[in-house]
């Protein structure tokens, strides 16, 4: 049986406005033309009378607006469900996080990317409602606080997904501010466990050596899956793109006349990067029968990866440090095991930049970074490798 969530949905001053009503109902016992549950409909009753409840809240929330000459988008978000009564433990995360949370980070001021962070967390959770064939509705502002939720996600987050630990702090992160927006509201005023900790962890810019790059071209004995991931993880490693955009590539971005690759990144959409097709991305290319690999979700690359690396036998040792309880402990780890999609736009920047192939301001152009400082986090470069680089261009200091 399949669920569909009823939406409400209309135009305020050349914007679009929507939202959820909160109810779900199958699509056969819906009347589209009507926007009501069909009469045949068993809950039919109850259905349309919440409808137009919620019908008659939104245009009584339209009115106070404009008699308070105050008609914009975001503040009927503010407005709407915004009493005492309706605002509790028992409301769901993705209600609270849409109508409360990210009005409150837009009014803060907040930039478009932190909003966007925010809704990519609800995407997180989302997923995992669904692995746990957990109603959304559920999964209320009470469960979130709760400290058996807290574990089990995190294993989500770990086990099934594969993510590090760093990215599984930020949504940890997330959750905490929504909590504590919640207690501002006066929803609640409990405080969460000293357990409930962001989990982070120091680690040297991982890369994959050209070596390594040449394993893994070579490495045979792979499934379908993982031959996609190994050759999605080629492409970012020899055009720096991130996973939400390489990931979202296809054949429209890629233009074999003129041998580049052409887009909207995900994190800059207002300008277009190009990025020239290397003879690496024209063997993807040509083992994929002249188009991209399959599509998979970013989870799934990150967990196969792994598994195409240790194939490979990328299996050196990488140190890992984590704060548990105050102290920082070291732990050694094989290399594969902390591979992930971001590794691939580390090995672009830092063999971009050893090999003389783009100075940093041209490197910053293709990789879309908008700071020198967050660039220089993803390039690693020791002393030995700075002296290598500054013996083959001596030439140069002959000013």
């Amino acid at each position: 049986m399949q669920l569909n969530t009823i939406r409400f949905k209309f135009t305020l001053n050349y914007q679009t406005i929507s939202g959820s009503t909160g109810l779900r109902i199958e699509s056969k016992n819906w009347d589209f033309k009507r926007a009501r549950a069909k009469p045949s409909f068993k809950h039919a009753s109850q259905y349309n009378t919440a409808l137009s409840a919620i019908d008659e809240e939104i245009k009584s929330v339209l009115v106070d607006l404009q008699l308070k000459n105050n008609l914009s988008k975001e503040e009927f978000y503010l407005a709407y469900r915004s009493d005492k009564e309706k605002l509790s433990l028992g409301m769901s995360i993705f209600t609270f996080t849409n109508y409360y949370m990210i009005p409150n980070k837009r009014k803060e001021g907040k930039s478009e990317e932190t909003i966007k962070s925010y809704k990519n967390s609800l995407a997180r959770l989302r997923q995992y409602c669904f692995f746990r064939k957990m109603d959304e509705h559920s999964l209320t502002l009470e469960r979130i606080m709760d400290y058996s939720f807290y574990l089990d996600y995190l294993g989500y987050l770990n086990l099934e997904c594969g993510f590090m630990l760093n990215y599984q702090g930020s949504l940890i992160k997330h959750l905490k501010t929504t909590i504590n927006h919640a207690k501002d509201l006066g929803i609640h005023s409990k405080n969460l466990s000293k357990k409930y900790k962001k989990p982070s962890e120091t680690i040297e810019p991982l890369i994959l050596e050209k070596s390594e790059l040449a394993a893994l071209e070579t490495c045979e004995g792979l499934s379908s899956i993982e031959s996609a991931a190994r050759d999605w993880f080629l492409i970012s490693c020899k055009t720096g793109l991130r996973i939400s955009d390489f990931l979202d590539l296809n054949k429209a971005n890629i233009n074999l006349e003129r041998n580049i690759i052409s887009l909207r990144t995900d994190k800059n959409s207002n300008k277009i990067i190009e990025i020239p097709i290397s003879n690496s991305i024209h063997k993807v290319l040509e083992r994929n029968g002249g188009g991209l690999p399959q599509k998979m979700l970013d989870q799934k690359f990150n967990l196969n990866i792994k598994k195409v690396c240790q194939k490979a036998k990328i299996n050196s040792k990488v140190i890992i440090e984590r704060k548990i309880k105050g102290k920082i402990q070291s732990k050694e780890v094989f290399k594969y095991l902390k591979i992930s999609a971001h590794c691939g736009r580390r090995t672009f920047a830092t063999h971009a930049f050893l090999d003389g192939l783009l100075d940093l301001p041209e490197l910053m152009l293709i990789t879309g970074h908008s700071d020198l400082k967050t660039l220089m986090l993803y390039i690693k470069v020791d002393n030995k490798k700075a002296a290598i680089k500054m013996q083959a261009n001596m030439d140069k200091l002959n000013w």
